[in-house]
């Protein structure tokens, strides 16, 4: 066997069908529950009706994406992605000091809990959740950096989780 055939059998093919594995690993769906996942013991239900689409804005140097991911009477759960190669004090800002949920047009809840999934530098991703009393008609999710970004989505009332 030449040698390039053999590096390539013994080294580059065993490193490939390893990082496939893990890949299809990671992104594999829960057999049990169909559209659950779990982000490190963060149960994330995937809710994707046409209504609680993900948003995204870039403003001052500063790209933000939001989805709804999790939606029931007791509770809202939004992936939040952040980018910027120029704005890094908002990359190193905590979700939990930033950001206020408005339902029902009026009501403010502060998130309980920020589940970091990336942070670097230029970088910030994760799962942020809010506590609330009722089932919304309407999610109105303020970010405060330079400026106020809002993100809002009218909620069917017959939606379901």
């Amino acid at each position: 066997m030449r040698k390039s055939t053999r590096r390539i059998v013994f080294l580059y093919l065993p490193i490939l069908i390893a990082v496939t594995s893990c890949t299809l690993w990671v992104v594999k769906p829960d057999p049990k529950s169909g559209a659950v996942s779990k982000v490190s013991g963060l149960a994330i239900v995937n809710v994707q009706p046409e209504e609680l689409q993900s948003q995204s804005t870039v403003e001052n140097a500063l790209k933000i994406d939001v989805g709804v991911d999790k939606l029931t009477d007791t509770e809202v759960t939004f992936h939040i992605a952040m980018e910027s190669y120029q704005n890094l004090d908002a990359i190193k800002a905590d979700p939990l000091e930033t950001t206020i949920l408005t339902i029902q047009g009026d009501l403010p809840f502060k998130p309980t809990h920020w589940k970091e999934t990336n942070h670097d530098d230029y970088h910030l991703e994760g799962y942020l959740t809010f506590a609330i009393n009722r089932r919304p008609t309407h999610l109105k999710l303020s970010i405060f950096e330079m400026e106020e970004r809002v993100f809002e989505w009218k909620l069917d009332p017959g939606s379901s989780e």
